[in-house]
């Protein structure tokens, strides 16, 4: 019978033994795993206030560690967003300040040529108003007279300054007393004006 008891009990702790084996290999052997196959299981009844507070927070604990983790990765989503948008905001700057020093070389060119235009302009105006002016000069004063009888007083003046004295005597003294005195008055210097060189 001891042989008996012997093959019995040899044949558990083999059984153990084979089960500590694959448990070991499948990585299911631990400190933990082991007191459950050494000790007995305790009911929920015979468990202590310590043992229940140890479990207790390893189930609460993993919904709030997996719930910090998603917030983690979202906060690092969002950052990697504000990253994105400050990178995409320092472009458009840079793209802004470009913009506006092209519009600013344009604006700059475009007010050239046009001070560059107007004063051709003025130079063939004047030069143009000069040819008009040697021609009235030459004429008899009261065709001078008639070719100016619908022009405004100062258009008049401005032809009168640019004939000589004797000319615009002549073309003043034919035309009425009426239409001579608004020309002549056009032709006075404003008071803060330099008087025009002879």
């Amino acid at each position: 019978m001891v042989k008996v008891i012997a093959i019995i009990v040899l044949a558990v702790l083999s059984f153990c033994g084979t089960l500590l084996g694959l448990m070991a290999v499948s990585g299911h052997l631990s400190k933990e795993q082991l007191k459950k196959v050494v000790a007995p299981q305790k009911t929920a009844e015979e468990k202590t206030s310590e043992e229940k507070e140890a479990e207790a927070p390893k189930d609460e604990a993993e919904p709030l560690a997996r719930a910090l983790q998603a917030r983690d990765e979202e906060l690092k989503r969002r950052e990697e967003k504000v990253h994105e948008d400050e990178a995409r905001l320092k472009k458009m700057q840079a793209d802004l300040d470009t913009l506006r020093t092209d519009v600013l070389r344009i604006e700059t060119k475009i007010e050239s040529d046009m001070k560059t235009s107007v004063a051709a302009t003025d130079e063939a105006d004047k030069a143009r108003l000069q040819d008009v002016a040697k021609s009235m000069g030459k004429m008899k004063p009261t065709n001078a007279i008639e070719i100016m009888k619908e022009w405004t007083p100062q258009e008049a003046a401005a032809l009168m300054r640019l004939l000589k004295e004797k000319e615009r005597v002549k073309i003043l003294d034919a035309m009425p007393p009426e239409k001579a005195a608004s020309i002549l008055q056009a032709l006075q210097p404003k008071p803060n004006a330099t008087p025009p060189a002879p």
